[in-house]
């Protein structure tokens, strides 16, 4: 299953695998069901990486686009995966807070 993200010009989100102690880093729930299993955990393309001097850390992050890959294990031949993202926009001046966004997604 394929999830893309989107991001206005100038602006970029951060791995799923960004250290703490910085930004928000991208981060998936997925709603139980019994229609389907999860098999390992959100896989990213190879992420930038800067120093970022307002965190004092290196930062991994998206730009433009990036599309986040969950494996699944489906029990019924067709079903909705169900769930929400959080995540966090920073461009070079500033960042907005963390936000959350729920996602429907058909397999059919």
């Amino acid at each position: 299953m394929f999830i893309k993200a989107t991001v206005d010009d100038e602006w970029h989100i951060y791995s799923v695998n960004q250290k703490d102690g910085g930004p928000q880093k991208t981060s998936f729930v997925f709603n139980p069901s019994k229609d389907y299993q999860l098999t390992g955990n959100v896989v990213e393309p190879q992420p930038k990486r800067k120093y970022e001097s307002a965190f004092s850390m290196d930062v991994f992050y998206f730009e433009n686009a990036v599309i986040f890959q969950q494996k699944i294990t489906l029990a019924s031949p067709q079903t909705t995966v169900e769930g929400k993202v959080k995540f966090m926009v920073c461009n070079n001046e500033r960042c907005l807070p963390p936000d959350e966004v729920t996602f429907k997604i058909p397999i059919k």
